[in-house]
């Protein structure tokens, strides 16, 4: 479980999260809604380590988390394949991770794509391998970013059947209301 006490951010005299108290339940699907601005991108920084508060508490009992941002993430000039090796090299020995790549591609309708350089990929077929990469990095905790913003209905539906089958912890932050309702089993708003 994830629980935050009174956590306050901000940057540059400006307040973004102010007080906040929220409790994210283990190998729960949350999402996290709320106009732009107001902090969801913030608050999954915050989990992730990547940003520090500026008051109040976080109780983390989870150790690895991957994180889906909104930005490209992946290597330039480099090919989908050699993106899953930089990533999560290590992690699986060579055949298992190009088995379990593999498996992946063809779920996300890439596979033809596994040896395509990232610059003559879409958005969507980037935002694809982002979230590949965070479901086969062995982590507790999964953070999403808009993560369906670039995707087809048909993509978002195929890809929320995978989230729903993984057993960790999943925090989506989301302007789709549709998705949310189709995936949460609980939902915070930030006001």
């Amino acid at each position: 479980m994830i629980i935050l006490k009174n956590v306050c951010k901000g940057y540059n005299g400006k307040q973004v999260l102010k007080n906040l108290n929220i409790e994210i339940k283990q190998n729960k699907i949350t999402c996290i809604v709320g106009k732009s601005g107001i902090g969801k991108t913030t608050l999954l920084s915050i989990l992730a380590n990547l940003e520090e508060i500026d008051s109040g508490e976080i109780i983390n009992d989870t150790n690895k988390v991957s994180f889906v941002f909104q930005r490209d993430t992946l290597i330039p000039n480099a090919r989908v394949f050699d993106n899953f090796k930089y990533i999560i090299d290590g992690i699986h020995d060579k055949k298992a991770l190009e088995r379990l790549v593999d498996e992946y591609l063809k779920k996300f309708e890439m596979f033809d794509k596994k040896y395509e350089y990232k610059e003559n990929l879409s958005g969507g077929m980037i935002q694809r391998i982002k979230i590949i990469q965070a479901i086969l990095y062995q982590s507790d905790v999964l953070l999403l970013d808009e993560p369906f913003k670039e995707l087809d209905d048909g993509m978002k539906e195929i890809i929320l059947t995978e989230l729903k089958k993984l057993n960790k912890t999943i925090i989506i932050s989301s302007h789709d209301l549709e998705i949310v309702k189709n995936i949460a089993d609980d939902v915070i708003e930030l006001k």
